[in-house]
């Protein structure tokens, strides 16, 4: 079994946008006109109750719209994983999250936005849902009970399965954005910012943001202070949010082994949660000078030690995307298979990492090898069957392609 290694030098690798191409479609015929004057929106409210790795890949969109909206209270409901990245992001006034664990029950996001009818920030001139496809979460209810004058999210057509699953989904908004082209996340954040009214920067100067505080410098000083460690430093993210997703604790042992025997340095671990604990078990078992950090660093210690780092290798995790908010090179492991569909979520152009040179492998197709899964459209996903040879020869080349200094 083999893997096809990519390679790429950062966002302009990526499909840009054509800003001329999509429209803002009004769903009722009393909708105000659009694009609302900015003098008249003085609070907005983003739900985005997505995982870790989607807020730091809209940290772009949440600095553009506080520079777009100065004089705007900016209010962000997100999940609770979240808080800790959000707490001190200049860009938000308030960060609230919901008292339930965002899903699939419509009643508890119904009761809880009645809830935030209440909430010193409301009433909400603005809300912004900026999910391209299925509404999981529900925010489309909470949005409609609260009723502002402008709310904002994609059309309920950006793919079929949306179309056919969550039919009622525009109800919820006054606009939409009708794109059901493919791009990168952070280019859907820049497409919001365009759709109401706002020049887009440059690609260079679209960068995502970590809010560090000097208890979290302090901490990663004090943890890396404790022995020396020698170069260069390779941190695994050996989590992810779906099992598909997660390329076999075995294959990260042995890639572990490879690694000392042709550079030598230090193995990093990273993740959170019982999966992860037993990735690292795995590791250390076959690598004992390993180093453990899973469930050890909270999401903002883990970007001021991915800084730390020489290069990233990982799963599509929030580790991926810490990485590369902290500037650090990656190797990206994905199960999605070659021969498969170009246009999956699943492949880096959806939610690659931005804002570095990084390299990523998928198996050339899914062998049935007993390690192959699905994912929710159960489209096949054979992570497993990528060898540590070839993450070894990828992780080596990157070191050589993107060194950094220390």
């Amino acid at each position: 079994m083999t893997a096809q290694t990519h390679f790429h030098n950062g966002p302009q690798d990526y499909p840009q946008p054509d800003w001329n191409n999509y429209r803002v479609r009004a769903v009722t015929t009393d909708a105000r006109p659009w694009p609302p004057a900015p003098a008249d929106i003085k609070s907005i409210l983003i739900i985005k109750l997505d995982a870790m790795g989607d807020y730091l890949l809209h940290t772009p969109f949440y600095a553009s719209l506080r520079k777009f909206y100065p004089q705007a209270k900016i209010t962000l409901l997100c999940n609770k994983n979240n808080l800790n990245l959000a707490e001190h992001n200049p860009a938000f006034d308030y960060v609230i999250t919901p008292p339930y664990e965002p899903g699939y029950d419509q009643a508890q996001s119904f009761l809880y936005a009645i809830e935030l009818q209440a909430h010193a920030a409301a009433p909400f001139d603005l809300i912004i849902v900026p999910r391209w496809t299925e509404d999981w979460h529900h925010a489309g209810v909470i949005t409609q009970v609260l009723d502002a004058p402008y709310r904002l999210s994609y059309s309920g057509n950006t793919n079929a399965y949306k179309a056919q699953h969550f039919p009622q989904h525009e109800d919820f908004f006054t606009h939409v954005i009708d794109d059901a082209r493919p791009a990168h996340e952070v280019w859907r954040g820049m497409q919001i910012l365009h759709a109401l009214g706002m020049k887009i920067p440059p690609v260079a100067d679209i960068k995502q943001e970590f809010h560090f505080t000097a208890e979290d410098e302090n901490k990663i000083k004090t943890l890396l202070a404790v022995k020396h460690y020698p170069r260069p430093w390779f941190v695994f993210g050996v989590g992810a949010s779906a099992d598909h997703k997660r390329w076999p604790a075995e294959h990260f042992a042995e890639l572990a082994h490879l690694l000392q025997d042709r550079h030598g340095g230090t193995i990093f671990m990273l993740g959170h949660g019982k999966k992860d604990e037993l990735a690292a078990e795995t590791i250390l078992a076959a690598v004992p000078q390993a180093v453990n950090f899973v469930d050890q660093l909270t999401p903002r210690e883990s970007g001021v030690f991915a800084r730390a780092c020489d290069i990233m290798v990982c799963n599509d995790s929030f580790a991926l995307h810490a990485a590369a908010t902290a500037g650090t090179p990656a190797v990206e492991i994905t199960g999605h298979p070659a021969n498969g569909d170009k246009d999956s979520e699943y492949l880096p152009w959806r939610f690659g990492p931005w804002g570095i040179p990084f390299a990523w492998l998928q198996p050339e197709t899914c062998h049935h090898s007993g390690r192959m899964l699905a994912d929710f459209r159960l489209d096949p996903k054979c992570i497993g069957d990528i060898p540590a040879s070839d993450v070894c020869n990828a992780v080596t080349q990157g070191l050589h392609r993107w060194p950094k200094s220390h």
